[in-house]
């Protein structure tokens, strides 16, 4: 699976996923932390966005069954 990642990122066949990855890869290099929460519900999805905001959250994104919702923070748009 690696090496068929990196051949698709040299071709130049990325998708959301390798965005994704590469997004993450990024921040641990540049030692940020990368945080995961438990939402399962509209509420706990509310609460974690409202909590990850308050401490300064760079990006927030919730991963769906199908689906990723990218949340810019305030004032990054």
């Amino acid at each position: 699976a690696d090496m068929l990642i990196r051949l698709a990122e040299r071709i130049g066949a990325t998708d959301e996923e390798m965005e994704t990855k590469n997004r993450y890869e990024q921040a641990m290099r540049d030692n940020r932390f990368v945080v995961s929460v438990a939402a399962p519900t509209t509420e706990r999805k509310e609460q974690a966005t409202r909590i990850l905001r308050e401490h300064s959250a760079h990006t927030i994104a919730f991963f769906g069954k199908h689906t990723i919702e990218h949340i810019v923070p305030p004032g990054k748009v």
